[in-house]
């Protein structure tokens, strides 16, 4: 497999550079219960890496590039910002639709998604992280999927793990 880009470039292509960037504050809803985890979880027809599901649990408020969000568990309450309905859209409706292994959780504000990649479970549970470039066609993302991103704004794979990703954010 080739190697993963540097981690640097990775928080610079989500958050933007500092000073920049436009932001706003992101302040989580509460952590989800198990019930939603599992009402979630049978939707998407998936298991959640645990540390994405701790992530979950434990985030705190973050400056986010405007527009830009994190998709969540918690059912209507969180309205587009529940994991579900986005997915949903995008594996659907999207112009360059995700392949269905590809879980979002993530979405940068400019259309393009950071994804969960099932394809590939580590003996601990966990899966790799890709970016799914909204100008590309699902056929480029597809085989961008299979290797590391090569730079700050192309599409492939772009941490090794949800842990891994989550270095990167702070």
């Amino acid at each position: 497999m080739a190697r993963l880009a540097p981690t640097m470039s990775i928080p610079k292509r989500i958050f933007g550079s500092v000073g920049k960037a436009k932001t706003e504050l992101f302040t989580p809803p509460p952590p989800p219960s198990d019930d939603a985890v599992a009402r979630a979880e049978a939707a998407l027809s998936i298991k959640f890496p645990g540390s994405f599901i701790s992530f979950l649990r434990e985030s705190r408020t973050m400056q986010l590039p405007l527009c830009a969000r994190f998709y969540r568990i918690g059912g209507e309450s969180l309205g587009a910002d529940d994991i579900v309905d986005p997915n949903r859209q995008e594996h659907e409706e999207s112009s360059s639709p995700l392949s269905p292994f590809l879980i979002a959780f993530y979405n940068d504000g400019m259309g393009n998604q950071v994804c969960v990649d099932q394809r590939r479970c580590s003996p601990d549970g966990e899966y790799p992280i890709v970016f799914w470039d909204h100008e590309l066609g699902a056929d480029e993302n597809l085989a961008a999927s299979e290797l590391a991103s090569e730079c700050s704004e192309s599409a492939g794979m772009i941490a090794s793990s949800c842990p891994e990703w989550l270095k990167t954010i702070g």
